[in-house]
């Protein structure tokens, strides 16, 4: 493996990973202060290296299940439970009962035996109220500090802060408006709407105080990368033909554009 700079095409450093067959598997995985090698054989290991001087740091017979802004989570399968690492020394700073199913900015969604739970990467910390089982069939997401749940014509948001739950809807009527896709971004609830068989853009609101404040948006932010947000033109779409662009923040905030 090495590493290069920019533009130079000799490399920086260069380290041979050892304890790789021919027919292993092996997938590269940038981590905050570190370049993961994982090894996807059985049984699967992985290691991780200085991404300058490609120093070994630590390694592990565990496998990677999620990348965070400043932790990594470690698994021996998928469901399995998952123990979420320093990326760069290694040290276990939590375990969790189950490996994440949704990451955003540094909080876990991990499952429980009757309950998801949001786990904080930093410290741990759980949220305040276990939630999952009580609320239907809604598919569970965590954004900022926010707790959503959306699906069956219901709409759950719960403050991960507080515990409290500061939506709570239900559309009893097939036919009367109801959320099909949200998202939360600093701050603000963007919301896709079904009517009937047409699906539109719905007003936006500010959390936790739920002031609408514009009615239509043409662009859905996505990622803050340092002064500047990545934005795509539909809330269900993800991949990179999308029409992805980045637009420069003003005040230090995605500036819109609503209407």
């Amino acid at each position: 493996m090495s590493i290069h700079d920019l533009g130079q095409a000799t490399p920086v450093a260069t380290v041979e990973v050892a304890g790789i067959a021919r027919d292993d598997s092996v997938e590269l995985i940038g981590a905050p202060g570190a370049v993961l090698v994982e090894t996807v054989s059985s049984p699967g290991r992985t290691v991780a290296y200085d991404p300058t001087t490609l120093r070994q740091l630590w390694q592990s017979d565990l496998e990677v299940a999620d990348v965070n802004d400043d932790s990594i989570v470690l698994t021996k399968r998928p469901g399995a439970p998952g123990s979420v690492h320093d990326p760069v020394t290694g040290k276990v700073r939590f375990t969790m009962p189950s490996a994440p199913i949704h990451t955003y900015q540094g909080s876990y969604l991990a499952r429980e035996p009757k309950n998801m739970l949001v786990y904080r990467s930093s410290d741990g910390r759980k949220f305040a109220t276990p939630v999952g089982a009580a609320i239907g069939g809604c598919q569970p997401n965590v954004y900022e500090n926010y707790y959503a749940c959306v699906g069956d014509g219901q709409v759950v948001i719960i403050d991960m802060d507080t515990g409290k739950t500061i939506i709570n809807r239900t559309s009893d009527d097939q036919n009367e408006v109801r959320v099909s896709h949200l998202l939360i971004f600093q701050n603000r609830m963007y919301i896709d709407t079904v009517s009937g068989s047409e699906t539109t853009h719905s007003a936006m609101m500010t959390l936790p105080d739920q002031q609408e404040f514009a009615t239509s948006f043409s662009t859905i932010p996505r990622l803050r990368l340092k002064g500047w947000t990545m934005v795509t033109p539909k809330l269900t779409c993800l991949s990179s033909d999308c029409g992805q662009q980045l637009i420069k923040d003003v005040d230090g905030n995605y500036p819109g554009p609503w209407s």
